[in-house]
């Protein structure tokens, strides 16, 4: 699990180190309303999915006759955001012919690769009987063989 990422159902503590200044703690809740359907079950489960997003900051002092500047106070600030979508997981059972298709693909993909292997065995066993030949030595004077000289 990350560093950053927590159980959100955890409690959280918060710490302020620094007590001059203020500070501005900002939350951002997301929920989706989520319907799991599983088999076997009549009613599908309603629950809800959600994310929490936190900032934090510590707020400058304004000018001298202002506490804070203008634009920021200090506080916890919540903010909701609750989707008008309802995502809804169905649990399946795959057909039979699913299962076909899907035994048909592993088949066809090992003949697949067994022909490229022996398409590859075929044309380096020829490569290497037609350089092994002696007439293709001796058009490539590569061979040691020659005629004695006669004296």
């Amino acid at each position: 699990m990350s560093k950053n990422v927590s159980n959100p159902d955890s409690p959280r503590y918060t710490c302020i180190n620094n007590l001059i200044a203020a500070h501005l703690y900002q939350y951002f809740l997301k929920i989706v309303p989520t319907k799991y359907h599983y088999l076997g079950v009549r009613q599908p489960l309603s629950s809800y999915q959600y994310s929490v997003t936190q900032y934090e900051r510590a707020v400058p002092r304004g000018p001298s006759n202002m506490p804070f500047a203008a634009n920021r106070l200090p506080g916890a600030f919540f903010t909701y955001d609750i989707s008008p979508l309802e995502i809804s997981y169905k649990e399946e059972k795959p057909s039979f012919l699913s299962f076909l298709v899907g035994i048909c693909a592993a088949v066809g993909g090992v003949v697949t690769i067994a022909g490229l292997i022996d398409r590859t065995l075929y044309k380096t066993q020829n490569l290497v009987k037609l350089y092994s030949l002696p007439h293709f030595c001796f058009k490539l004077s590569l061979c040691t063989r020659s005629k004695p000289k006669s004296i």
